[in-house]
């Protein structure tokens, strides 16, 4: 969807390893987006492919540049590479929200401090899959940040208490859990777009989340603990709100309280222009046809980092 949005026309040689779970929810509204390319029935006036990205290591003979795709973790992004922005939930390209960005950036917004998702001790109690980064956990997170709202939180566990707390100004955390109440999904990110800020807790495999993304596309500052998963690194501030650990946390919810308009309006900008710059897909395919890179890294956030030295 980063390529289709950023203005090509998709084409896939059929595999049938690939195939054969086609369909599947999400991996079959990404087939609808592209059309089959035998290499044994070229129309008479086909044309060359500008690009061609392959997990292969040769050139492929129909594309005028070849572009290998990288799918290893165990070694840091190299030069040349270029990392995959971590992205969407799937479901925000299906239904086209992100055509409508530049609407929910310019809303009003009325919370202070805002999470919504699934937090389950369960589920989110620590990071499955990840070594480089150990965050403090969702379920965690999110307790920590309700228990320093305690006197204020609003929590919200219907429809009708979600139709008044949007028309009020809340200063404090506004909280939706969605073992209790999720509201419709076609809602989410204009709930991003009513708050200054988003607590980006992380996810059960591995830190980044979809809502990071989400709550940054929509101008709604993150507030997280991973921000170095990112390329290149958020950076605090400027474009997110950062902490480590538990004490980290109370120390961002306190700046957060006491943070004034022109403050916020500042870090706004800064995040939305993050987007448009790293993750958009205009910014993607621009650096996709860049002549300097040479592979395209899918998992950059599960590399481990470079070792620097002094």
């Amino acid at each position: 969807m980063l390529l289709r949005r950023g203005g090509y026309e998709l084409s896939m040689v059929p595999r049938l390893a690939f195939l054969q779970t086609g369909h599947r929810m999400f991996k079959a509204n990404a087939l609808a987006e592209t059309r089959p390319f035998f290499e044994d029935r070229l129309p008479a006036d086909f044309c060359p492919f500008d690009l061609c990205l392959s997990d292969g290591t040769t050139a492929h003979r129909h594309a005028r540049r070849t572009l290998s795709v990288l799918t290893g973790t165990q070694k840091p992004l190299q030069p040349g590479d270029l990392a995959m922005p971590y992205s969407f939930f799937p479901a925000v390209w299906d239904h086209g929200e992100d055509q409508h960005f530049e609407d929910y950036r310019r809303r009003q917004r009325v919370w202070r401090f805002f999470f919504g998702g699934h937090c389950s001790e369960a589920s989110y109690r620590r990071i499955k899959k990840y070594t480089r980064l150990q965050p403090v956990d969702r379920h965690r997170v999110v307790g920590e940040v309700n228990r320093y709202f305690a006197d204020s939180t609003l929590w919200i566990d219907c429809d009708e208490q979600l139709e008044s707390a949007q028309r009020q100004r809340h200063e404090s955390f506004v909280m939706i859990d969605n073992a209790t109440y999720r509201p419709d999904a076609s809602r989410w990110l204009g709930l991003l777009a009513q708050s200054d800020f988003f607590l980006a807790a992380p996810g059960c495999d591995y830190p980044l989340s979809h809502n990071a993304i989400e709550a940054i596309a929509v101008g709604t500052i993150p507030v997280l603990e991973y921000g170095s998963l990112f390329t290149p690194p958020l950076s605090d501030g400027e474009n997110c709100i950062t902490y480590q650990g538990i004490d980290g946390l109370r120390r961002a919810a306190a700046r957060i309280e006491t943070m004034d308009e022109h403050q916020i309006v500042k870090l706004r900008r800064g995040v939305i222009d993050y987007y448009e710059s790293h993750l958009s897909p205009a910014a993607f395919c621009r650096d996709l046809e860049d002549a300097a890179t040479k592979r395209l890294h899918l998992f950059p956030y599960l590399t481990p980092a470079e070792r620097r030295a002094a």
